[in-house]
Parts: C-alpha cells; sequence; structure tokens
C-alpha cells in the first residue's frame, strides 16, 4: 500500500464534565475506525490498523496531552505493486486469504 495517509487513533482517557474515567472510549474508537474503513471501501481506499508501537514514544513525538491516550496507528492509501515487496513479503500479499470455519469460532 501506498499511504499518503497516517492516523493516530486517540481515546480521551476521562469525561470533561465530571474527570470521571470513560469506560467507553475504546468502544466509540472502534466504532469511529469501523465507519472510517467501510467509508474507504466505498472510495477505493484501503485501510491497514496497525498495533505494536510505543505509546510512550507516539505521546513524546506528537506532544499527545495527558489526557489522551494513543491506541492504534492507521495507514489509508492505495494498493501498491506488489513486486518491489522481498519475497517473503510477496509471497504472504499474494497468498489466497481463508479465514477460519464459523464452527472453529463459535460453539
Amino acid at each position: 500500500m501506498h499511504a499518503p495517509v497516517l492516523i493516530m487513533t486517540l481515546i480521551k482517557t476521562h469525561f470533561e464534565h465530571n474527570n470521571e474515567y470513560n469506560r467507553w472510549a475504546m468502544h466509540d474508537l472502534g466504532l469511529a475506525i469501523g465507519n472510517l474503513t467501510i467509508q474507504a471501501a466505498a472510495l477505493d481506499l484501503y485501510v491497514h490498523s496497525m498495533g505494536g508501537f510505543s505509546t510512550e514514544r507516539a505521546k513524546e513525538l506528537f506532544s499527545v496531552s495527558i489526557q489522551y491516550e494513543p491506541v492504534t496507528f492507521i495507514a489509508v492509501g492505495y494498493p501498491g505493486n506488489p513486486d518491489i515487496l522481498p519475497d517473503k513479503l510477496r509471497q504472504r500479499e499474494l497468498a489466497v486469504q481463508q479465514r477460519k470455519p464459523l464452527n472453529r469460532i463459535f460453539l
């Protein structure tokens, strides 16, 4: 993917009006990301969500206020040419994707 857009998603950990912990923040963010993904697909854009980053480093690099918590990064863009990938990544990219059967997930 050639991603001209990189988004850092954040949650506001506490409500502004009473400073109580916002236990629904992750749920709200998940819904927002889902809607972003559907809209992007309608526009022929691809979305790739990523975790596995240092939240402390992200806060430092982007001067994130203490009231917010980084959750994911999202790349938004267009598919690239798989021929430019290293062999291992190209094989993975071109492999047939198979989902687990539902009876292995839900009993």
